[in-house]
């Protein structure tokens, strides 16, 4: 069985009351009958009473686990107790950041995953800029930016864990298992007021 995990703590610090716009949208990035698989993490009063009387299953965040320095790692590990999730199921989590993904952009990214038997599936993107041309890179003995190695940045854009490794996995949902689904291009993510412009 698949879950997805809906993480939305309460108090932002670069967008106020950021949850409260971006948890409807990223329900609606689901089709209908896949709601009630959703489960919302929350700490935040408005979003628990908003889906109080919905189809959404409701995870009350410990204090421990509503920090803003608490990982996803934690948050999840919580969530499969607290909810009696079992070690063969599946959480796709996804941050409500993420306000251009669609239906499509998650099944496929679940696709892959099944495809892959991998611990865990996390996104990526190609890097734009070149490594070797920072500061403190190591003398690389490339002339030309065409022969510097391509290099990736991972995305939890769409992250999904088979329960039974979570505990193999990082604070990051990784390990040397996880594989990547690249995406086509570096996916917006919310954080402030400026973003969703």
């Amino acid at each position: 069985m698949k879950h997805y995990i809906i993480p939305a703590r309460c108090g932002s610090k670069g967008l106020l009351h950021k949850n409260h716009l971006l948890v409807p949208v990223t329900i609606a990035q689901l089709s209908e009958k896949e709601l009630h698989n959703v489960i919302l993490s929350t700490n935040d009063d408005f979003l628990l009473n908003e889906y109080e009387d919905t189809c959404v299953k409701i995870h009350h965040r410990s204090d421990a686990t509503s920090t803003d320095t608490a990982s996803m790692h934690s948050v999840l590990t919580e969530v499969v107790a607290d909810m009696g999730i079992k070690p063969d199921d599946d959480l796709i989590v996804l941050y409500p950041t993420y306000v251009g993904r669609t239906l499509r952009d998650i099944r496929n990214v679940y696709q892959y995953f099944q495809s892959t038997a991998s611990p865990s599936t996390l996104c990526c993107y190609e890097c734009t800029d070149a490594p070797e041309m920072y500061i403190n890179a190591k003398t690389h003995g490339k002339y030309r930016r065409q022969e510097y190695d391509k290099q990736y940045v991972y995305s939890h854009f769409v992250a999904v864990v088979m329960v039974k490794h979570l505990s193999d996995l990082d604070e990051q949902l990784r390990c040397n298992l996880t594989s990547y689904y690249t995406l086509l291009s570096k996916p917006k993510d919310v954080d402030s007021l400026k973003d969703l412009l």
